[in-house]
């Protein structure tokens, strides 16, 4: 009974000192696999950034898509990728596709882009359209009989130049904002609607 008495407790003393000494080692992980985590994230400047995180996921507001929309970003290179992705408007969806080719840099990148997108109406409308948001749909693009039967589907072009915010290091590494112009370009009647867009965008 006494050397079962002692085995228990040798065995508990073994077990509570390993389990101390896995709490330290858990601790002393914790901060060497955070340091190495934010470490294996990092970059040292915007292309190596994207070469590191292919994919991206993010929100953007006004430009091509619309009032507000969310995309999805592919890196195929360092300093090329392609966006895709659907928003929304007063009474209207969107989708638009945008190759982008970026400019190195540190902390920031300029680029410059070229995509497509539909602006479009589903259903068979409610009513005539006397103005949309963004305004310039209704001034610009849309044509009398679109308005008065309250439906349209639009074929956008556009150009861009953007400048990106690139977050390297650090808890928030990853992080992406960027604001550019867009140029839409209306391809049936070749009528033109300069606009801005804002986005954020997390890469993995």
């Amino acid at each position: 009974m006494k050397r079962i008495l002692c085995l228990s407790l040798l065995l508990s003393g073994v077990v509570s000192g390993g389990s101390v000494g896995a709490a330290v080692l858990v601790e002393d992980n914790g901060v060497a696999v955070n340091q190495s985590t934010y470490s294996a994230a990092a970059a040292s400047d915007g292309l190596e950034f994207r070469r590191k995180r292919k994919v991206g996921l993010g929100l953007a507001g006004a430009g091509p898509w619309g009032v507000m929309g969310t995309h999805l970003e592919l890196n195929f290179a360092s300093d090329i990728s392609l966006q895709a992705g659907v928003g929304l408007g007063s009474g209207f969806q969107t989708f638009a596709l945008q190759l982008r080719k970026f400019i190195p840099g540190k902390w920031f990148l300029p680029y410059i882009s070229a995509g497509v997108a539909r602006w479009y109406t589903t259903g068979e409308g409610d009513g005539a359209i006397d103005g949309t948001t963004p305004g310039f749909l209704a001034k610009r693009f849309l044509s009398g009989k679109e308005k008065r039967e309250g439906r349209f589907s639009e074929l956008l072009v556009f150009p861009s130049l953007g400048m990106q915010y690139l977050q390297l290091s650090g808890e928030w590494a990853g992080s992406t904002l960027y604001a550019e112009f867009n140029l839409l370009v209306d391809v049936e009647d070749f009528v033109l609607g300069p606009t801005g867009s804002l986005g954020y965008t997390y890469f993995f």
